[in-house]
């Protein structure tokens, strides 16, 4: 790359070198992003030339999840940029085309997508706010007198009886969502009127 071009809404111009400056840093800056985003989106692996649309998307989510839970900062730009660099291109279309291989209509698809990375990318988000690290040993929980807590929050206390008592995982919990999940995005299963009461005539 030998060129790049800019443009910015800079109002008035106190000091011509330092905002040249600024204005190159911020295109390389961007560009670097970019590259990064890329390299992250290249390390999940991709479904390829399967039969089983469960099993690919199962892998492909596994496989996010662990990606971006070592490259948290590449969540909110993996949806966020206008154009898509190559590696990011034929990974969205590995996706969308193994769900409509399977007989997913075209909605269908796009609702899948969106749906399995916001599971993803709300539960790394979540997983890390909650302790930064996937380990059973160390399930969250109320930092609360446990004889206070069980008085006046009963669930709460069970709850956090049951974490405490090693049965809790980020890993199992994780899974457990996604198997929910792909049982809903079954093809047919799903109607996206129900549950909506019909209008009468009149």
């Amino acid at each position: 790359m030998r060129r790049i071009v800019g443009a910015y809404g800079a109002g008035r111009i106190v000091n011509p070198k330092t905002t040249r400056s600024q204005c190159i840093g911020g295109m390389i800056g961007g560009i670097g992003m970019a590259l990064m985003v890329e390299l992250v989106v290249s390390r999940i692996e991709a479904p390829g030339e399967v039969t089983d649309w469960r099993h690919a998307m199962r892998r492909r989510a596994m496989s996010a999840r662990a990606v971006l839970s070592r490259h948290s900062w590449a969540i909110g730009l993996l949806d966020s940029r206008r154009s898509m660099g190559p590696n990011q291109l034929r990974y969205v279309d590995s996706i969308l085309g193994s769900l409509r291989s399977a007989g997913f209509s075209i909605d269908d698809a796009a609702h899948a997508f969106s749906l399995l990375d916001s599971y993803v990318y709300g539960h790394v988000v979540q997983e890390m706010s909650m302790s930064g690290a996937s380990e059973p040993g160390e399930p969250p929980g109320p930092a609360l007198d446990s004889e206070a807590l069980s008085t006046e929050y009963p669930h709460l206390a069970e709850m956090a009886a049951h974490a405490l008592g090693g049965t809790f995982s980020f890993d199992g919990e994780f899974e457990h969502g996604l198997e929910v999940i792909l049982t809903a995005l079954e093809p047919g299963a799903v109607r996206p009127d129900a549950g909506r009461p019909s209008r009468g005539r009149g």
